[in-house]
């Protein structure tokens, strides 16, 4: 069995005669191990921590945007001799400026370009930047250069953030910066990464043309998207990169356009520049873009939208707006193109027009029960602007049976049906239930970092079953256990799991036939053999049944996937189930 890295839920779908189907769903969760989930962990969401739009001119400083909830922070404006100069651009310098009038930091007057000649830099050191530890995050930037850098020259920073005052540059410990490293190429650093990631275009970057850049880091990759006033955000690289931290302390430093000393200064017009942590899918990085175009057309109200996990439906629905602002007003919509799962449904759609050719709600009412989807839509109004939005979701129904990964058996075969989850040791849950080994769970090898977050009992041993909390899509059962006061309350894996590791699970089952779906996670292919204890279950001595396998190749494991399991000819597995039974996985 190959290793995995994280085992997080498993479900099954009980087939009773007739057509009728429903579900049951195993969850467990792993780190170098495999995971099974029908209901997703509490996301993270991403959370803005500073934006600047450069829209507060005149002055010799420019203060964040906090309309996202971001840090107040003051950026002081300096030219090369370190002296307070007014940078911000003319009315309608900035993104879309020519509709909807922004402005832009303007840094179009930087000489000696690469030449380690001191230039214009944007400073703050601010405890309001002393955002801790970072494990994730996003930032993002539109850059307009107006020169470029020899290939070998000393080139100009973009965004630099650190804890290191004015010596604040890219390639130093806890540090997260981008620069530009040839005509056609921008580099990405966290830490002393030189780089972490690069992007080579083919050709050298556009001169007098906005290029939007977002540089995002998930824990275990760096993904780096491109996009323009008028293409959508594109993902052109992605970078294995697992594990790495940024601590920005108490106090730290951002420079944009240039590092602290002032000799890496940028040629050209920056702006709306932000920086989130956690980070985010490719239609987030897509929604960003499209705020700063302004005036493009919008896709609002979709559902299922992906929030949650098993979002059961077989209708699909959003609106196209053309919305109205400085620029003017909304523009009709001239098409509108679904693509589902790599098919173009288009076709299919139903429109219908609210009022005006400008907002047009859509829905297509094919989609099937029980499988992720993944939708894709592009809208264009009658000015040639262009709105997109990406979705995955899956339909599963939330009625079906489901356990967690981290709920295996304790106290040698001891099971609870129905346990509450909490974040809080209680005899209706299994917190900090202990397992004994070879009866309840077996521990493959001791492997895992110290882990005080761990659900079960074994918190910082490395030889016992792991599970640590972890983060995937949200699910309702743990939105509504929040909502009712358990505030702290975060969902886990069963993690950093090996080959030979195993957990029971005892439930009591309705009598049925079953298919059985695991979401799992891993960094690369891998197989899981799931199986039935038909005696000697809180024993030593257990016999066990096969019933199929789950195999699949991962992409991170941080990110999770719906799998079946299927038989030795590759076929649905069917478990026949009823009572109490004793799963293995």
């Amino acid at each position: 069995m190959a290793d995995f890295k994280y085992k997080k839920s498993m479900f099954a779908r009980t087939i009773p005669a007739r057509s009728q189907q429903y579900l049951f769903s195993l969850i467990t969760g792993l780190a170098m191990g495999v995971g099974f989930i029908l209901s997703g962990s509490v996301a993270r969401a991403q959370a803005n921590l500073f934006k600047f739009d450069f829209e507060d001119a005149p002055g010799t400083a420019t203060a964040s945007d906090t309309s996202l909830g971001g840090a107040s922070v003051s950026l002081s404006l300096k030219n090369g001799a370190n002296t307070a100069t007014d940078y911000h651009g003319a009315i309608g310098s900035g993104v879309s400026g020519q509709i909807n009038g922004r402005r832009a930091l303007d840094f179009s007057s930087t000489t000696g370009y690469g030449t380690g000649a001191a230039g214009p830099n944007a400073i703050a050191t601010s405890a309001a930047l002393g955002f801790g530890t970072v494990t994730s995050f996003i930032v993002t930037e539109w850059i307009k250069p107006t020169a470029l850098p020899a290939a070998a020259a000393l080139d100009g920073r973009l965004f630099v953030l650190g804890p290191n005052a004015l010596t604040t540059d890219v390639n130093a410990p806890d540090t997260i910066g981008m620069k530009i490293q040839a005509p056609n190429q921008i580099n990405f650093h966290i830490n002393n990464g030189n780089p972490t990631a690069t992007a080579i275009f083919p050709a050298n970057l556009p001169l007098n043309q906005w290029l939007f850049i977002a540089f995002v880091y998930d824990g275990t990759n760096v993904l780096i998207y491109q996009g323009s006033e008028t293409s959508a955000a594109t993902l052109i690289s992605t970078t294995a990169a697992p594990g790495l931290t940024c601590n920005l302390g108490t106090t730290s430093t951002l420079c944009i356009g240039n590092r602290g000393t002032r000799v890496r200064p940028f040629a050209g017009f920056m702006d709306d520049v932000r920086f989130y942590t956690n980070s985010g899918s490719a239609s987030f990085v897509e929604n960003i873009r499209q705020e700063a175009v302004g005036g493009a057309p919008a896709v609002t109200g979709i559902y299922p939208d992906g929030s949650l996990l098993q979002q059961a439906t077989n209708k699909f629905v959003f609106t196209a707006n053309s919305p109205s602002g400085i620029w003017g007003p909304g523009k009709n919509i001239t098409n509108i193109t679904m693509v589902l799962n790599g098919v173009d449904v288009s076709s299919q759609l139903v429109l219908v027009t609210n009022g005006t050719p400008a907002n047009i709600s859509a829905s297509f009412n094919g989609l099937q029960k029980d499988q992720t989807n993944n939708v894709s839509i592009t809208v264009r109004d009658a000015s040639g602007l262009i709105g997109t939005a990406t979705v995955v979701f899956d339909t599963f129904s939330p009625t079906y049976f489901t356990w967690e990964a981290e709920e295996f058996d304790h106290d040698s075969g001891q099971f609870i049906d129905a346990p509450l989850y909490t974040s809080y040791q209680t005899n209706g849950s299994y917190n900090g239930f202990d397992s004994v080994e070879a009866v309840d769970t077996h521990k493959g090898a001791a492997s895992g970092a110290a882990q005080a977050s761990d659900y079960r009992a074994g918190s910082l041993d490395a030889t016992r079953t792991q599970t640590p909390a972890v983060t995937d899509t949200q699910r309702q059962k743990f939105l509504d256990a929040i909502a009712a006061g358990d505030a702290s309350l975060v969902d886990h894996v069963v993690g950093f799991w090996s080959s030979a590791e195993w957990q029971n699970y005892t439930r009591t089952f309705p009598a049925g036939k079953y298919n059985v779906y695991g979401r799992l996670s891993c960094g690369a292919s891998a197989t899981l053999t799931f199986s039935q204890v038909t005696s000697g279950q809180g024993t030593t001595t257990q016999t066990t049944t096969n019933l199929g396998t789950f195999s699949f190749t991962g992409t991170s494991f941080s990110t999770y996937q719906w799998i079946p399991l299927r038989d030795g000819v590759g076929n649905l597995a069917s478990v026949n189930l009823a009572g109490v039974s004793t799963m293995r996985g």
